[in-house]
């Protein structure tokens, strides 16, 4: 009995100081975006930005896509923090935002700004 005190005594010190030193998990947010029009009729620079209100330690997982295929980055999702806007020139009107959530799905939405040129 003792031994089996001695080793849950030994865990539970040991495990205390890991459990305290690992960073908090990423929280995932919502984002805003924006675009402005470039040179070029119908293409913009497109930023995306987590919103104000999300904690610290947040992020989304974000790429732009076309209506009738083709995506940025492609096939992976670029990561939006604080520190890490997606900024992105050249981008048609007809693009749109996809952004996954905790639990896998992907929600899409037109870039607030980007209109047709005709």
């Amino acid at each position: 009995m003792l031994k089996l005190f001695a080793f849950l005594l030994a865990f539970l010190l040991g495990a205390a100081p890991a459990a305290s030193a690992s960073p908090l998990p990423p929280v995932f947010c919502s984002v805003e975006a924006r675009a402005s029009p470039d040179h070029t009729p119908g293409f913009y620079t497109v930023v995306v930005t987590v919103s104000p209100d999300c904690p610290p330690n947040s992020e989304a997982q974000v790429h732009l896509e076309s209506y009738i295929g083709g995506a940025y980055p492609h096939p992976e999702w670029f990561v939006v923090t604080r520190e890490t806007p997606l900024i992105r020139s050249g981008i048609p009107w007809y693009w749109r935002l996809a952004r996954r959530v905790t639990s896998g799905l992907v929600y899409h939405r037109a870039i607030p700004g980007m209109r047709p040129p005709f």
